[in-house]
């Protein structure tokens, strides 16, 4: 059967997608769904100290092992408390002091959940499901550190320094030591010394990418990941703890979006070439892959655009890998010369088959295209498989937990989506919360060698694709968190408006 064939006949499948689009870097894996900064926390540890030992489908599992040990007040292996505090005590620390809430569909469901404030609590939970075999978020932000890094040195150093900041040291305040060090006594035997420095990645050959000159969040999000590791000496483990998270939840939205909006792109550059002809310089196309415009901005409501641009991948996927199979095909295209795998590599593909066009059926390959959409209206209307999962990751993943548990419904302060009011049926709209406002800041501030204003920090947000004005109502809930939180100084001077300021500048 020919490739064109193949692909048709299960277009919405991973394992039909075309050679040449799995092997670049606008090939969005592992595929994301529903997760909230917690949950890519946890898989974080888990992907950099306890790789192929405590696994996303296995966490589940353990933790149930973990709960019924706790019930019967019995440690794995006969091993005594490190720290000589009592069973039932321990229980109430476990199940009450280092918890996380329920969300409010969770509320009725009898399992562990716990914060991931240390190694050894990413072991029992914060999987992205509780059954079956759940995407691993982790493998998310190692993908991103690899695209994101000067080189691969650079990249490994920089997960192996993520490890070194994970674990738990006599740099750590008290607490976090004492409960990772009582941890540790719970351990079944196949995580004895099981913690340990990564020589790697967790990621295949194919899915790690030479530097190129694209402007990514990725790149962005490995600058600041940096800066925020650098922290951890200044702050307390779970002031810390959050704020990483915050900036993965960010990082990790803005990152899917981008994917979608570069399929979406490609899709368009590669029909200009076969239709008309097109050529296109490498300026070309690193200026329209490079993340230049905001995706949302602040106070205004994000599920339209979400939709849009979700919408916009799979289309974008079907029709690259439409035409990528179409071509393969085809003899009279020289398949040396199509690769994705660099904006070069992409330019090089788009001249080839502009200079080739009249051996391509355009007419035939948008008939297929425009039949494959028809048949599943749900995909492309974000309702059904892989565009309702992705669709509902940017969804939850930056947006303000909503705990099923009273008196702790600010829980959660690193979001940057947030009700716009108290019914239900208000609407998300873009608004920092209190760490992550504080977040931005600081991250602004280690940029620069000078004072930073307003303007800076706005061009922060924009990295991440979030809009904001300089001339906002200087009354919106933005500004005045700044001033709250004592971020900002007025200068009139500025000619950016108030000068920022971290309360961390010691850990430049």
């Amino acid at each position: 059967m020919s490739q064109l064939l193949d692909f048709i006949e299960a277009p919405w499948s991973s394992e039909k997608l075309h050679k040449k689009y799995t092997k670049s870097f606008i090939h969005l894996s592992p595929l994301p769904e529903v997760a909230t900064g917690e949950i890519l926390l946890a898989s974080l540890y888990r992907n950099v100290g306890f790789f192929g030992v405590a696994t996303e489908r296995k966490t589940p599992i353990f933790g149930r092992r973990f709960t019924k040990n706790l019930d019967k007040r019995k440690r794995p292996n006969g091993t005594e408390s490190a720290i000589d505090v009592d069973d039932d005590l321990w229980v109430k620390i476990v199940t009450k002091s280092i918890t996380s809430p329920k969300q409010a569909n969770q509320s009725k469901r009898q399992f562990l959940q716990l914060s991931p404030f240390v190694p050894d609590s990413a072991i029992y939970s914060m999987s992205a499901r509780l059954a079956g075999n759940p995407w691993n978020p982790g493998k998310l932000i190692a993908k991103m550190v690899s695209m994101g890094a000067d080189n691969k040195l650079d990249a490994l150093n920089t997960w192996q320094d993520i490890f070194e900041k994970l674990s738990v040291t006599e740099d750590d305040d008290i607490w976090a030591r004492l409960i990772q060090t009582e941890m540790v006594t719970w351990r079944e035997e196949e995580f004895i010394g099981a913690w340990t420095k990564p020589s790697s990645l967790p990621l295949k050959e194919n899915e790690v990418f030479d530097k190129h000159l694209l402007e990514t969040p990725a790149a962005h999000f490995v600058k600041d990941l940096k800066v925020v590791l650098a922290l951890k000496k200044t702050l307390t483990r779970r002031q810390w703890v959050s704020m990483l998270e915050s900036l993965c939840r960010i990082a990790a939205c803005s990152h899917v979006m981008w994917c979608c909006t570069i399929n979406k792109k490609i899709s368009l550059m590669l029909e200009d070439a076969l239709k008309y002809g097109t050529h296109f310089s490498l300026n070309d196309v690193t200026q329209e892959l490079s993340q230049k415009e905001c995706f949302w901005s602040l106070e205004q409501p994000t599920s339209k655009t979400i939709e849009e641009t979700v919408r916009g991948y799979v289309v974008g996927r079907c029709s690259i890998n439409l035409v990528l199979s179409g071509i393969s095909d085809n003899e009279s295209f020289d398949d040396a010369k199509i690769e994705l795998t660099s904006p070069e590599k992409i330019t090089e593909t788009l001249n080839h088959l502009a200079k080739q066009r009249a051996s391509f059926e355009y007419d035939e390959y948008r008939r297929n295209l425009q039949n494959i959409l028809e048949m599943e209206p749900r995909i492309t209307s974000c309702k059904k498989g892989t565009s309702k999962n992705i669709l509902e990751f940017i969804s939850y993943v930056v947006r303000q937990r909503q705990t099923s548990e009273a008196g702790l419904e600010s829980y959660d302060q690193g979001y940057f989506l947030r009700k716009r009011g108290a019914y239900s049926s208000a609407p998300w709209v873009v608004g920092l919360g209190p760490t992550a406002l504080l977040l931005m800041v600081h991250c602004t501030v280690a940029r620069s060698n000078g004072p930073c204003t307003i303007a800076d920090l706005i061009q922060q947000l924009s990295f991440y694709g979030l809009e904001a004005e300089i001339q906002q109502d200087s009354n919106s809930i933005f500004y005045k968190l700044l001033r709250s939180l004592g971020l900002v100084i007025e200068s009139p001077d500025a000619e950016g408006g108030m000068i920022i300021n971290s309360p961390f500048k010691n850990s430049f």
